[in-house]
């Protein structure tokens, strides 16, 4: 049987996505003119935490006739999952950028 300490320490694997999470990120993807390239694609891709104002960066590659409500509600079912709170919690979190480059900084 380990000590306490053993027990309490966090895994700094990645955290990697499941059916679930795929689902979830298609939802983004889907409402979007392109990928943004940092939201997991298939099965077994890492969860990795996006950058701070997501939404207003994610905005503006928004597909014509898509309400940026259903932008903001599908981003929330995905960060809000309990898998993606924990990518965030991992001890060498970092928050990722999207391929057009918008800025994001470190989870500590």
């Amino acid at each position: 049987m380990g000590s306490m300490n053993e027990k309490s320490q966090i895994s700094s694997k990645p955290v990697i996505s499941t059916d679930k999470d795929i689902r979830r990120a298609t939802a983004i993807t889907d409402l979007l003119v392109q990928p943004l390239g940092v939201l997991p694609v298939v099965v077994g891709d890492p969860i990795r935490p996006v950058a701070i104002g997501f939404f207003q960066q994610a905005s503006p590659f928004l597909s014509p006739g898509v309400s940026v409500t259903a932008l903001r509600r599908a981003i929330g079912a995905y960060v809000h999952s309990k898998r993606y709170y924990l990518s965030c919690s991992q001890p060498d979190a970092m928050r990722h950028v999207n391929r057009a480059g918008f800025a994001g900084g470190s989870n500590s």
